[in-house]
């Protein structure tokens, strides 16, 4: 399956040349500050779920709890909860921390535009991609796996929700990114996160500039000595 990458040509260049990529974390996704309101998102990582109507949960039965509340209930012995909940009830899903790489299966200049990038690459085989990233962190991250984001509200009912990981859920403004989206849960549950930057020369093998995005005059310093080649 092919996937193509926006970037700067500065950090393309670097890549194609000694395959450093960088891995952002999702939490850290949501500093709209920093990223702005085109790629930061403040609710990165969560989903609300609601019940309507009347409902009774029961720490004493776990099978009372509903799904979206066993993240923040502890129903271990010797915990007594009980709820009676008359016009409804609803949780907040969260997935932990964990490192993250966009791209997108439908590249748009003017998508790459909109993020201040100027140059696009092609991954030819994004299996191999993200098979060669993985084995340079394997010793601290799993790799969970690569899907499309899905576009759709945050807040659902139970009836509404098809059980879609909270970090491949994106506000539907932003579904012209097409986001196609590469996970690493860490080793280490607890562990702080940072972006880091992960070299792997075998997944810049499977890639090249794409060819309806080339970068402009003014970015051809970034590509002397062969660095698109």
């Amino acid at each position: 399956m092919k996937l193509y990458k926006y970037m700067e040509s500065r950090f393309a260049a670097r890549f194609l040349r000694d395959g450093d990529i960088r891995l952002g974390t999702l939490y850290g996704f949501r500093n709209v500050e920093r990223f702005g309101e085109v790629i930061g998102e403040a609710e990165e990582g969560r989903k609300y779920v609601r019940k309507q109507g009347y409902s009774v949960v029961d720490a004493a039965y776990p099978e009372t709890v509903p799904y979206f509340l066993k993240q923040r209930i502890n129903v271990a012995a010797p915990n007594r909860l009980r709820i009676e909940a008359r016009d409804g009830i609803g949780g907040m899903m969260e997935d932990p921390d964990g490192y993250v790489l966009c791209l997108t299966d439908q590249p748009d200049v003017a998508q790459m535009r909109e993020f201040n990038y100027d140059c696009c690459l092609e991954v030819l085989d994004s299996d191999e991609f993200f098979r060669a990233i993985s084995v340079k962190v394997r010793h601290h991250l799993r790799f969970w796996g690569a899907a499309k984001v899905v576009y759709r509200d945050r807040t659902m009912s139970v009836h509404e929700d098809e059980a879609i990981p909270p970090a491949f859920i994106k506000r539907p403004s932003y579904a012209g990114q097409k986001e196609v989206r590469g996970l690493w849960e860490p080793l280490n549950p607890g562990a702080v996160l940072s972006p880091k930057i992960v070299r792997a020369k075998k997944a810049a093998r499977v890639c090249r500039l794409y060819a309806g995005a080339q970068p402009d005059s003014s970015s051809r310093q970034y590509w002397r000595g062969g660095g698109g080649s």
